[in-house]
């Protein structure tokens, strides 16, 4: 959740499309699944190495649309750590600034700490444990994918003809000579809106909200002789051993069907569109994982869990549409909306143009898109740091002797090492 979205949604306006969204990618949306304010969180430039200058600039200071976004730039942050090498906002900690390595910090704590308090079950300690740890390790491979980083090791390796995104006059000594700094983009929010839109050339998931809407016309366009509670009851009948327990959810289904199509959707508030979200989804998961089970456990059923998939995921679509509608017509305005505020060319094209500048923009820099040249070697290298990190991680998990802090300074520092290839 970003200013963009919030000026023109409410938050449980986004966290109703985004669930829905998760569903669509993961099948499931509710309890390890379960998208909630905390863990959909705001954004926040340190959890993507995100160079912070003009965040908010024009709209002040962005608390005033939710209180955990992030205070006014200090210019301070934009300057180099001459000891560091790389901007402030990265890895200078015990100022008054919070940074990328801080947050690192921040996150594996409580993952070990939720790790530990998991004792190896399956339950939502570990289930949150994941989470943090994935949150960690997004921060750590964007210092690949958001950085110079790649650049900055072709210079080292001896190539000459290499832009790394800053001015010619900008460098820091290292023990090589003066070298130019680590750096990263500059990041908008426009260009959230845009990844949202699904306006990205490569499309590694379907989520979006202009997917999400095509696939619900779709299916409210389909044959609607059968209803979908009608073809479930048909999959379910070719279920051995398919009892009572499953045909009273059935029934239950069609209550919450029911219930879907009596309401004025002129007169729905984002709350009780959330609940009903809830409501249909808790019942969607709850039925595949007692169904799947049962298949799971009988060969030759593996077509007809597909088929009932598909029929569950229908149903979903088709009994959520008429509440969700409303919603994501008004969300493809706002982002749509927000896509048209790019960042002032001047802005963008500054490190090109003046040798003191050195706040590149995010989309000129990163290596996120698989078209760039650079995508493919900040990925071998983010893979490296993924299985480092992992391992130290889930080893302070099941060993209790190990120290946190430092088992988290060890992260951190494979993290500086990198630097110094």
């Amino acid at each position: 959740m970003d200013i963009a979205g919030l000026s023109k949604l409410t938050a449980q306006s986004l966290i109703t499309v985004v669930s829905v969204l998760g569903f669509m990618t993961f099948g499931f949306a509710t309890e390890e699944f379960e998208i909630t304010a905390d863990r959909l969180g705001v954004y926040l430039p340190v959890e993507h190495i995100d160079n912070p200058k003009g965040y908010a600039e024009k709209e002040g200071d962005a608390r005033q649309f939710h209180p955990k976004l992030r205070p006014p730039v200090d210019n301070r942050e934009l300057e180099i750590d001459q000891n560091t090498g790389m901007k402030n906002y990265i890895a200078t900690e015990g100022e008054s600034w919070d940074t990328s390595t801080a947050h690192i910090r921040r996150t594996l704590q409580a993952c070990i700490e939720r790790g530990r308090k998991a004792n190896g079950l399956e339950n939502s300690d570990m289930w949150e444990a994941f989470r943090l740890l994935g949150t960690a390790l997004h921060t750590l491979e964007d210092l690949l994918a958001h950085s110079n980083w790649c650049e900055l090791g072709l210079l080292k390796m001896g190539h000459s003809e290499v832009f790394c995104h800053v001015g010619d006059n900008v460098k820091v000594n290292s023990p090589n000579g003066s070298v130019p700094p680590l750096i990263t983009g500059t990041f908008g929010s426009a260009d959230f809106m845009h990844s949202m839109l699904g306006e990205a050339t490569d499309h590694l998931s379907e989520a979006s909200v202009s997917d999400l809407s095509k696939k619900m016309s779709e299916l409210k366009n389909q044959d609607q002789s059968e209803s979908p509670i009608a073809k479930l009851r048909a999959i379910l009948g070719r279920i051995p051993s398919s009892g009572g327990d499953q045909q009273g959810a059935m029934d239950q289904g069609d209550q919450i069907r029911a219930k879907a199509f009596d309401f004025n959707p002129d007169d729905v508030a984002p709350e009780e569109v959330q609940q009903r979200l809830l409501e249909v989804l808790k019942w969607h998961d709850q039925v595949m994982h007692d169904i799947t089970k049962t298949v799971q456990n009988i060969p030759g059923l593996e077509s007809l869990l597909q088929d009932l998939t598909n029929a569950m995921a229908a149903y979903v679509y088709t009994t959520l549409e008429p509440w969700l509608t409303p919603i994501l017509q008004q969300s493809t305005g706002a982002l749509q909306e927000g896509s048209a505020a790019v960042i002032d060319s001047d802005d963008q094209y500054e490190v090109f143009n003046n040798p003191d500048a050195s706040d590149p923009s995010h989309s000129l820099l990163s290596k996120d898109h698989f078209g760039l040249i650079l995508n493919e070697p900040a990925g071998k290298i983010a893979m490296v740091v993924v299985k480092h990190t992992v391992e130290l991680i889930v080893e302070a998990w099941y060993d209790h002797n190990k120290d946190i802090g430092a088992t988290i300074n060890q992260v951190i520092s494979m993290r500086l090492f990198l630097l110094q290839l």
